[in-house]
């Protein structure tokens, strides 16, 4: 028999889209390392072929330490996609802190009357994103939008979000499709001489008590008027 297990991350994919293979012969790992947002959450997507000797009800479960005793258990979820062969094994992770590692996690799938395959690969989530701030060309006295757009791959509770360095405007908006938006802090000013090398930085703050963030430098140029003078 052949199982062939397939891992995919919506963040860092050109990292981590690695295959394993594993047969009764031998054995082929790949070690994986996805990045992943902090303070919101990631979305794992995986995929692995069964033989016709196993057949559902069939329990799959990623899990973190001892395989008797596991530290920490995480269902799959589904998105529905069929493919002859094949199940889902995507999984979710909450609350990343920013930093940190959440350590390794294991696939185990189960069925039948007490049978199990756990899967020798890891999967390690090291947590590094930070809040992106988007700059557009700055000129003294003319209307500016700077975004900061939060962190994180999963629809949770807004985050709180704090601009310091300048005084403006601020307004939220979100970008995307229910369940996979994308939030942003807008900050409006018009840009002055004096905010030309000023530090501006977005912190972002989720789930009460969770930082990240980051800072920019802004370059402000200046609108230069000419008189012409006819003879």
């Amino acid at each position: 028999k052949n199982l062939v297990f397939f891992l995919l991350s919506q963040k860092c994919l050109n990292k981590i889209l690695n295959f394993s293979r594993m047969s009764y012969k031998k054995i082929v790992t790949y070690y994986r390392h996805i990045c992943a947002p902090a303070g919101l959450c990631i979305r794992v997507f995986c995929f692995f072929t069964i033989p016709q000797s196993v057949s559902d009800p069939i329990r799959i479960t990623w899990f973190k330490g001892d395989p008797q005793n596991p530290a920490v258990e995480l269902p799959y979820f589904s998105t529905n996609i069929f493919y002859p062969h094949e199940k889902e094994c995507n999984f979710l992770l909450n609350h990343l802190v920013q930093g940190k590692s959440d350590g390794e996690y294991r696939l185990k799938v189960e069925w039948g009357e007490g049978k199990v395959y756990i899967f020798p690969q890891t999967v390690n989530i090291t947590l590094t994103q930070k809040p992106t701030i988007s700059v557009p060309l700055l000129t003294v006295g003319e209307k500016a939008e700077i975004s900061c757009k939060v962190p994180g791959d999963c629809t949770e509770p807004l985050a709180d979000i704090v601009w310091t360095g300048i005084d403006g405007e601020t307004s939220r908006r979100s970008h995307g499709v229910p369940n996979q938006e994308e939030h942003f802090s807008i900050m409006t000013f018009h840009p002055k001489p004096e905010h030309h090398n000023t530090k501006l930085t977005c912190t972002v703050t989720l789930q009460g008590s969770i930082r990240s963030e980051s800072t920019v430098i802004l370059k402000v140029r200046r609108m230069y008027h000419f008189t012409y003078n006819t003879l």
